[in-house]
């Protein structure tokens, strides 16, 4: 009873162990990208298209790689629309698309354009964004959900990180790599296990059953029925 006690407490210790290394991976690799992207290491692929609203004609530019994704959403009101032929051009490509739903928009008919930035593989979970009140954005933008560690000047490129986490994708990728991590940790002990129980030895401590696993162990007490249960029920590896 006590060591199938203790056996519950790892196993529980090295599950929790599994989702925060998954965690802290997809955060590593998250920040990684976002160095790499502030200091020009990655260059991304563009792309552009436009998406009609009441009342809006918004803009819409993309650039991703991997490990990050850039989107620009500017608004524009209807009367100043003759403008997009300057902005919207080869060799952008323009289609129509579904856009992410951690895009941050601007508000309709301001002339604001906003860069939101998101981080993270196989999916983007840590996101910060830009604000700029002007169109063409010569104005220094407002950074959301982000930390300045290097601000930008003539020479150097501004170094931020993103702390807004992206819900969806961060559980994604936590729990994904959190089953890789759990494979290291569990995988071993199974196939140890399993090794033993197939020469008929006690899984639990390779104690020689002889391949008699009815009455459990007389070693170590595993597979032994407790408060009169049949010892079948507690026959396990």
């Amino acid at each position: 009873m006590r060591r199938s006690r203790h056996g519950a407490k790892r196993g529980a210790a090295r599950l929790i162990t599994a989702v925060v290394l998954g965690t802290v991976t997809s955060i590593a690799i998250a920040l990684g990208s976002a160095v790499s992207k502030s200091l020009g290491w990655s260059q991304p692929n563009l792309e552009g298209w436009v998406d009609e609203r009441p009342a809006t004609l918004w803009s819409l530019f993309r650039g991703r790689t991997w490990s990050w994704t850039e989107v620009l959403v500017g608004s524009v009101s209807l009367p100043e629309d003759e403008r997009l032929g300057e902005l919207l051009h080869p060799p952008f490509l323009f289609r129509r698309e579904v856009v992410p739903r951690w895009v941050e928009w601007p508000r309709a008919g301001s002339g604001e354009a906003v860069r939101t930035n998101a981080f993270g593989w196989p999916l983007r979970c840590l996101k910060y964004s830009l604000l700029n009140r002007s169109a063409d954005m010569s104005d220094v933008p407002t950074v959301q959900g982000g930390v300045t560690v290097i601000a930008a000047t003539a020479r150097k490129r501004a170094l931020l990180l993103p702390i807004s986490p992206i819900v969806l994708g961060l559980a994604v990728d936590a729990f994904g790599f959190g089953g890789a991590y759990g494979m290291l940790l569990f995988g071993p002990g199974a196939m140890r296990r399993l090794l033993r129980r197939r020469r008929g030895h006690c899984p639990r401590c390779n104690y020689d059953l002889m391949s008699d696993f009815s009455t459990g162990c007389p070693e170590c007490g595993w597979g032994r029925p407790m408060n009169g249960s049949s010892p079948k029920a507690w026959v396990s590896i």
